[in-house]
């Protein structure tokens, strides 16, 4: 009788070894955007009350966003380049935005204006990046 279960073969030391540079340089590179959203939520919540719906509502969006990049990230450097990629630039610039439009004329405005532009600015790159062949998406 088959349990139609196959035994998993581990790589041999040697393509194991050569894997392991490239695989917590990869790591780094994914683990630093999620450490960011983790802060800028944070942060986010330090400066509005937590308790008001529409700022729940962000938060929300935010850790939605950071859910769907965990999701993405064992294969960002693949297929999924696109959906962390864009995860990512989606928190980033769309709480942003949100905020820029809640400020309306309040002094705060200009500052999430600029605060967006500087945020907008590595969005590029990241989304660029996403486009590229899974070589040469570290070297960006």
């Amino acid at each position: 009788m088959t349990t139609g279960v196959r035994p998993r073969v581990l790589p041999p030391p040697a393509a194991a070894a050569g894997a392991s540079e490239t695989g917590a340089f990869q790591t780094l590179v994914l683990l630093l955007p999620v450490v960011h959203v983790w802060a800028y939520t944070a942060r986010f919540t330090d400066l509005f009350d937590p308790r008001n719906p529409l700022i729940q509502l962000l938060v929300m969006s935010m850790m939605f966003g950071t859910l769907v990049m965990a999701a993405a990230a064992p294969e960002a450097f693949g297929r999924n380049g696109l959906v962390f990629a864009g995860a990512y630039v989606t928190v980033r610039v769309g709480v942003l935005a949100v905020g820029v439009l809640l400020l309306r004329g309040h002094e705060g405005q200009r500052n999430a204006v600029r605060l967006l532009f500087w945020v907008g600015v590595p969005a590029v790159p990241w989304m660029t990046g996403a486009f590229l062949p899974a070589g040469a998406r570290g070297a960006l």
